[in-house]
């Protein structure tokens, strides 16, 4: 992709988005010595805002990491085809509007917004992915099944070691982390 010769440090996230778990995803990445974070996953509620403790910890990691020469954290605008900072306070995405964030919206391969693709004037940069009239992306996919519900189920999108079906802010964002 983008960044073959990069290593990856994947972070196991839970359920909620705590205080305490942001700050401890966060500082787990600083100390660790990212030089880049790629966040594809966001809140699910259209109005979230960040509380100081998140908003603080997200800052640290930007300034402080890399041995205080900051680390670039990227995160999607999402899926919801919604402003992240609308106007009339309907939704807010506290991520996508952190001053220290890269929020990445989704085009097509036709050069237009994406259909489903969050939108607003603090968005950072809008790269590509799939969307309504347009191609979808290729990349390297989980291979392999397991058994669910008495059926095998693929582990990634398709059977192969690839996949055309790479979609949303989440193929968007980890190509603007790679670049």
């Amino acid at each position: 992709g983008a960044a073959p010769n990069c290593r990856l440090m994947p972070i196991r996230m839970g359920r909620y988005l705590s205080d305490n778990a942001l700050e401890d995803w966060f500082e787990y990445v600083q100390e660790n010595g990212a030089g880049v974070v790629s966040c594809s996953w966001g809140a699910a509620a259209a109005v979230f805002r960040l509380s100081h403790r998140a908003k603080k910890a997200i800052t640290k990691c930007a300034l402080e990491g890399r041995n205080n020469k900051g680390t670039v954290i990227c995160f999607t605008a999402g899926n919801s085809d919604r402003d992240i900072d609308a106007p009339d306070g309907s939704s807010h995405d506290g991520f996508s509007n952190h001053p220290h964030v890269i929020a990445v919206s989704a085009i097509n391969s036709r050069d237009k917004k994406s259909d489903y693709s969050n939108f607003g004037k603090n968005i950072s940069v809008c790269a590509p992915s799939s969307g309504a009239g347009g191609m979808g992306i290729t990349t390297s996919d989980v291979t392999g099944t397991f058994p669910y519900n008495g059926r095998q189920i693929y582990a990634g999108y398709d059977a192969g070691d690839f996949t055309d079906e790479f979609s949303g802010t989440s193929s968007a964002c980890p190509l603007v982390a790679g670049i």
